[in-house]
């Protein structure tokens, strides 16, 4: 028995479980994104910020589509515009307001906090508003 989100699973193999888990946004160490800095990857030092970019997009759905939300083949058109734009929000470029590079980019100058250095998630949660006002 496992539990995702609140919801129980008797069976993690199940297909419900496991449409369950492939509908959720996962985000990792990346290597070769548009330079910040002289960094081209993040690994060693982004893995609060790619959390905190996981638990935002996931609040995003939630509160888009809600707890039941599923991506699939019978998904709509429209919900899966709305899943992907939803992701487009955290692409490593400076186009998109919750990326890498305009979080680093501001925790530089909010909390002196230098590319390449570890993050607490406190850092990342304290850039979301000032982001979520930019954009």
């Amino acid at each position: 028995m496992t539990y995702i989100q609140g919801v129980k699973y008797t069976n993690i193999n199940s297909h419900e479980c496991i449409e369950d888990i492939v509908s959720k946004i996962y985000f990792t160490y990346r290597t070769g994104f548009p330079s910040i800095g002289s960094f081209t990857n993040d690994i060693g030092w982004g893995c609060m910020i790619r959390s905190g970019q996981m638990l935002l997009a996931n609040t995003l759905l939630l509160e888009k589509f809600g707890r039941s939300f599923r991506l699939n083949s019978s998904s709509s058109n429209e919900k899966k515009e709305n899943y992907f734009n939803i992701i487009s929000l955290f692409l490593d470029s400076y186009d998109s307001p919750y990326s890498i590079q305009n979080i680093v980019t501001k925790g530089t100058r909010l909390y002196q906090k230098y590319i390449g250095e570890w993050y607490l998630i406190i850092y990342f949660l304290g850039l979301v508003p000032i982001q979520f006002l930019m954009y």
